[in-house]
């Protein structure tokens, strides 16, 4: 089983003034970029990790279930822009259990998270803005996005996706 205070330490260590993470900052960058949107921002959120910011008792940790999706969403999330990653999720776990949270396949994996995240965003627009979408044009747009997403990663996420040990 992981040690969660792994992930608590990993967490710890990329911290920023202003309790915004370096990976979190630079994902908005990136998101800013790509959708053409300034002020963008959501909060992603680590299960069982950080309290549930719109429960009244906000000291409480919010906890998946295995069986939800990998970036989970309750309704009330939706419009106050959360996302839950799940690291419940059976492949989370086995990667932190294999690895650990200080490793570069778990900062891949917290790397692909976001982009399903920015992905779902940019399908959500242009929903808004061709409210008579077809496959090919979602699938045009995943493409965009997707290239635009790994493009920027490689000149912006260096250090956090391909250091053996990451360090702020």
């Amino acid at each position: 089983m992981r040690s969660k205070s792994s992930l608590t330490q990993w967490r710890k260590k990329l911290r920023l003034r202003g309790g915004s993470t370096t990976s979190e900052t630079r994902v908005n960058s990136i998101v800013s970029s790509i959708l053409g949107r300034t002020g963008f921002y959501r909060s992603y959120f680590w299960k069982g990790e950080d309290p549930d910011p719109l429960a009244m008792d906000s000291s409480t940790p919010f906890d998946c279930d295995p069986r939800h999706p990998a970036i989970y969403q309750r309704p009330q999330d939706v419009t106050a822009g959360v996302y839950w990653i799940n690291t419940s999720r059976p492949l989370a776990e086995k990667i932190l259990q294999r690895n650990s949270a200080d490793s570069a396949r778990w900062r891949e994996y917290v790397f692909q998270r976001y982009v399903d995240i920015i992905l779902r965003e940019a399908i959500y627009l242009l929903g808004k803005e061709e409210p008579t979408l077809t496959p090919d044009d979602i699938s045009r747009k995943v493409d965009d996005v997707t290239t635009k997403i790994h493009d920027q990663a490689a000149q912006d996420l260096d250090r956090f996706l391909f250091d053996d040990k990451f360090s702020t």
